[in-house]
């Protein structure tokens, strides 16, 4: 119902139905997803001005932080959350929060709203307090720079926190990457005082907008920063002989313009670009010292970013191949039990809910144990190789699977495929195989290595013979190993089927491309 509304009207409903998408997957355990819709839901609020419903989005989301074991976030959401509880004047909410949150320090947000009207941001006029908004601000942006790791989130963050406290339109921050400049980040703040941001990620002489004559950034100045390593103010930079022939500044016209290289340890990680379009003097040598503190976190908040970034990218990959192992038959390179386990659950749910047939096959090789006393086990594991091999070639598509079940059997998953393509794939890999003609000189059956195989098929439009299927995705594992024991029993090298109800013993049988009904 909000999601129909928020198409009609976003700014009255769509930050309303992002909060309930957000509890939503929350609940469902969805992580990913919940921390989406909840940044989503606080943006939207505040862009549509609903201070209340913002209020309520950062509490739920300091909620979900902590629940999340991540009580710094937590901290700063729910700090966030009281601060425009007060704003909104529910000063009994406000209260409650500090009853429940006793370990977060909401103190210094009483002073900060006691002292604005409910319309706006008006503080009291006197030194002191401007001091003490100025320390709080500085100490609050460095709080903000330190605790984010993610090197996404703490650009954005980063160029947030330096356009407020330089009272910036428009900035970005350009990161050297071992001498190459590269743009990452550009945006300004909305009239809601929120950064509307763009991430780029590519190099800075490269920086032209398609469809625009002018670059996104004033190249010049910037190389100009990064080769005097220091602050760079400049008023009217289109009327500075340094920079008359810049195609950016011909193009925006800007009043006021400041680039700061943040260094640590000598060296120089990145550069910030701030201009302001409506005043001349607009960065004061307050707000440049003010900028240059901050620096000094922002540098080595990136630095760690940096690492972390590396580091998780390094865990990730590692992960991936760990996973990837962990999934695999050693011996034939096949998907292994896990692999499969794993599968059957997620395409027995789909079965179920989309109404597409699943049928499975299980396959053991034919008097396997007399081929090891005979030819020894490394030829058996040859043979397992071999049978691996040939089982993959008769697999219809790529969503289906084959997997070594254990020892000498296998198992076969198809989705979407009914009964009667299961059993060409039966027959098939019943052909295939003999066509590879492996010697089985202990086999009492032939001359050459058999398969028996036992089928079943879960199709939920047929919901008589289903019905004992839906229970688990084991009652399909239990069908298809029962039809392949009656395979066994039969005579081997053939496949039996567990059938409907009319067939008098359940299956059907299949030996050298017969079918008999029993």
């Amino acid at each position: 119902m909000f999601a129909t509304w928020a198409r009609d009207c976003a700014a009255n409903f769509r930050h309303k139905h992002l909060l309930i998408a957000a509890e939503i997957a929350r609940v469902q355990g969805d992580e990913k997803a919940a921390m989406d819709y909840f940044a989503q839901a606080i943006d939207s609020a505040g862009d549509s001005g609903y201070l209340a419903v913002e209020a309520l989005a950062n509490e739920r989301y300091a909620e979900f932080w902590l629940q999340q074991q991540q009580p710094q976030l937590a901290r700063n959401f729910i700090k966030e959350a009281y601060h425009l509880y007060r704003r909104w004047g529910a000063s009994a909410k406000c209260s409650d929060l500090e009853r429940r949150w006793p370990e977060v320090s909401l103190s210094s947000y009483r002073l900060r709203g006691a002292s604005t009207s409910l319309g706006g941001a008006t503080y009291r006029h006197t030194s002191e307090h401007a001091s003490y908004l100025d320390l709080q601000s500085l100490l609050k942006a460095n709080q903000l720079l330190a605790r984010e790791l993610q090197l996404d989130s703490l650009l954005r963050q980063m160029l947030s926190v330096l356009l407020e406290n330089a009272g910036a339109e428009r900035g970005a921050i350009v990161l050297d990457d071992n001498g190459k400049l590269m743009v990452e980040v550009v945006g300004g703040l909305s009239a809601a005082r929120r950064l509307e941001s763009t991430r780029i990620a590519r190099p800075l002489a490269e920086s032209l907008v398609a469809g625009e004559a002018a670059p996104l950034l004033p190249v010049e100045l910037i190389e100009y920063a990064r080769l005097t390593r220091s602050t760079l103010v400049v008023n009217r930079p289109d009327l500075d002989e340094r920079f008359a022939r810049s195609a950016y500044f011909a193009h925006r016209q800007p009043k006021s313009v400041l680039c700061l290289p943040v260094l640590t340890q000598g060296r120089i990680v990145a550069l910030v670009y701030l201009e302001n379009n409506l005043l001349e003097n607009a960065f004061t040598v307050k707000q440049q010292q003010t900028l240059e503190l901050l620096s000094a976190q922002a540098a080595i908040s990136l630095v760690n970013a940096h690492l972390v970034e590396h580091l998780e990218a390094k865990v990730e990959a590692r992960t991936l191949e760990l996973r990837l192992m962990s999934m695999r038959d050693g011996l034939t390179g096949i998907a292994n039990r896990r692999a499969f386990d794993e599968r059957l659950e997620v395409e027995w749910r789909r079965c179920q809910r989309d109404g597409l047939p699943l049928s499975l096959l299980m396959i053991d090789i034919d008097y396997f144990k007399q081929y090891n006393d005979g030819l020894g086990h490394l030829e058996g594991d040859q043979c397992i190789g071999t049978v691996a091999r040939t089982l993959a070639m008769v697999l219809p598509d790529e969503d289906s699977l084959v997997a070594r079940y254990g020892g000498e059997e296998f198992v076969l998953l198809l989705p979407e495929t009914g009964e009667a393509d299961a059993v060409r794939i039966a027959e098939r890999s019943l052909a295939a195989l003999a066509a590879q003609a492996l010697p089985h000189p202990r086999s009492s059956i032939g001359a050459h290595v058999t398969i028996s195989v036992g089928g079943c098929c879960l199709d939920p439009s047929n919901a008589e013979t289903s019905a004992p299927l839906l229970q688990s995705p084991t009652a399909l594992v239990a069908r298809a190993d029962e039809a392949l024991y009656r395979a066994k029993r039969e005579g081997r090298n053939r496949y039996c089927w567990a059938g409907s109800e009319e067939s008098r013993s359940g299956v059907i049988n299949c030996r050298a491309g017969l079918r008999v009904m029993e």
